[in-house]
């Protein structure tokens, strides 16, 4: 932990923010009080981590044993029966900062996991530092989104894993199985190896001749000349995956209008990943697949392009947005090193959605790819 804490404080140099308070009490928890060591407290808790490599925290009596145990605090502060308003002023005021971060954010649901309660009860509490209050965005993404090498290795061995279930899932596909069976055999083999699927609804197995949508599947049987894709992930010791590959039912010829949508999906892809780059916003590799799509004569996908990928499969992040009104401030952010995105542009066509989805990684010398190129369909 100290060395992801020390990516946060290295944000913290860099945004100007001296302190970062993390207030959160039991049945309202703070989505990362797991991260920071505070989950599962009955009574109100807050930790403060500022620029300098100070980690505090203000704890109910009830809590201090459970939190020393833990090992992650240097200073545990007992509130006593007083309540942690005082003990909290008293801290801050110790550090004398300019600049507090909080986790309140618009564009980041893990970044605003303060409770508008607690958030008046911190102004309140705070006294003159109650106006020094900003977004701990920045201070999240860090934390959160920029992996270490023990986490990119997690993610590489749940890609490793997905492939592995996917491969093993080919032979098991054909004319005389529904989406259904598909999906419960993938489900099994992920239970098999002891992991869970990365988001509840995965695998996604999708019939083309039905409505694109996040279910599941629809229950219905494939036949010959069918086009099936498949968007799945597994959760590897907390790690999260996101690949598609698609296929086409039987041995004829695949309809060209159908090869030029993967034909299409394909450029999308590869133009996304060349424009990724470190310090380049997500928007341009968002743009640069696109506009390989439009130009190719099909609607625009209302949806990104990618996302990154940590320990959820929708991570904190830069994201490969368009500059949609709701998405300009995630579309704008830059893309940093040791980030891991997923790259999905769709092209949507008569014969459904072709999206071939792959992950790769950002570097300070230009992007891995995590997970194996789909280079034609898979037949089947």
């Amino acid at each position: 932990m100290g060395e992801k804490v020390g990516l946060v404080r290295r944000a913290m140099k860099e945004n100007g923010i001296d302190a970062w308070i993390i207030f959160s009490r039991e049945a309202n928890e703070d989505p990362l009080v797991a991260d920071l060591g505070l989950g599962s407290l009955v009574f109100r808790a807050a930790a403060v981590l500022d620029s300098n490599g100070n980690s505090i925290v203000c704890l109910n009596p009830f809590d201090v044993q459970t939190i020393r145990k833990r090992g992650f605090y240097e200073q545990i502060h007992d509130y006593g029966s007083a309540g942690i308003g005082q003990k909290l002023y008293e801290v801050v005021s110790g550090l004398r900062p300019e600049k507090i971060a909080v986790n309140t954010s618009e564009d980041f649901s893990l970044a605003d996991g303060l409770s508008s309660g607690l958030r008046n009860y911190l102004v309140r509490s705070l006294q003159e530092y109650g106006d020094k209050l900003v977004s701990s965005e920045e201070l999240v993404i860090s934390l959160r989104a920029k992996l270490i090498p023990r986490e990119i290795e997690l993610v590489k061995k749940s890609v490793a894993t997905c492939e592995r279930i996917y491969d093993e899932t080919e032979d098991f596909i054909n004319t005389e199985r529904t989406d259904k069976e598909i999906h419960d055999f993938m489900k099994k083999k992920v239970s098999s190896k002891g992991l869970e699927v990365a988001w509840d609804q995965a695998p996604s197995v999708a019939i083309g001749r039905f409505p694109a949508s996040h279910l599941s599947y629809v229950n219905r049987k494939l036949r010959k000349g069918d086009f099936l894709r498949i968007d799945f992930g597994v959760k590897y010791e907390g790690y999260c995956s996101d690949i598609q590959r698609v296929f086409f039912m039987g041995d004829g010829a695949i309809p060209s209008e159908l090869q030029r949508m993967f034909d299409t999906a394909t450029r999308a892809n590869d133009s996304c990943i060349t424009a990724m780059k470190e310090g380049v916003p997500g928007y341009i590799g968002d743009k640069a697949a696109r506009d390989v799509v439009l130009s190719a004569g099909y609607p625009d996908f209302n949806h990104g392009t990618g996302h990154a990928v940590g320990r959820f499969v929708h991570e904190v992040g830069p994201q490969l947005e368009p500059r949609w009104p709701d998405l300009i401030t995630v579309a704008d952010r830059p893309i940093q090193s040791s980030m891991v995105f997923t790259v999905e542009p769709s092209v949507q066509g008569k014969f459904g959605l072709c999206n071939l989805e792959q992950d790769v990684m950002v570097t300070g010398n230009g992007v891995i790819r995590l997970s194996k190129r789909q280079d034609d369909f898979i037949r089947r």
